[in-house]
């Protein structure tokens, strides 16, 4: 008797999320959101220092340089900011990544908006966070239900890699 494949469910549909997205008005929301909403209506400009507050771009600096000059941050980075965020700020860690009310601050915005990137030193000196802002398609299963796994379902139907925004954030000397 063949195995049974195993193969994605039929997905909810996207017709209404679609709807949705298509119809937000992105500047109500936190970089993330904005940036997501933006991008997902069709938006293809590169995202620069201008798509972010000086709070977010003060903690993106924070952020590269706790990674001590390796290059790039990865997930694990920003859970170490949050760690120490924690220990020397003592905010709740409902406000800090990965949970959903971590938008409401920037280091949440930009694990929302950036994720993993990689930065480099550009030939006037200028630090600059580089990256491409597109979606891995999604392979989670139907019983992933959760609002973020919906929406990055989505994300990876509507932007995969090699469709999405051109990232380069201009922080400076």
């Amino acid at each position: 008797m063949p195995q049974p494949q195993n193969t994605l469910a039929p997905q909810p549909s996207n017709r209404l999320l679609d709807f949705l997205v298509q119809n937000a008005p992105p500047k109500i929301f936190p970089t993330a959101g904005r940036v997501f909403l933006e991008s997902m209506q069709g938006k293809r400009d590169p995202i620069t220092e201008a798509d972010f507050s000086p709070d977010e771009l003060n903690q993106l600096r924070q952020l590269i340089k706790a990674t001590e000059n390796k290059g790039n941050v990865q997930y694990s980075d920003y859970v170490n900011e949050r760690n120490r965020r924690l220990r020397e700020e003592f905010l709740p860690t409902v406000h800090l990544p990965p949970s959903i009310l971590a938008i409401t601050n920037p280091l949440g915005n930009l694990a929302g908006t950036l994720g993993r990137f990689t930065y480099v030193r550009d030939a006037d000196g200028n630090l600059r966070a580089i990256d491409d802002y597109d979606f891995n398609r999604s392979n989670t299963t139907s019983t992933s239900y959760n609002p973020l796994a919906i929406l990055r379902r989505y994300a990876g139907e509507k932007m995969p890699p090699g469709t999405g925004r051109s990232v380069n954030i201009n922080l400076g000397k």
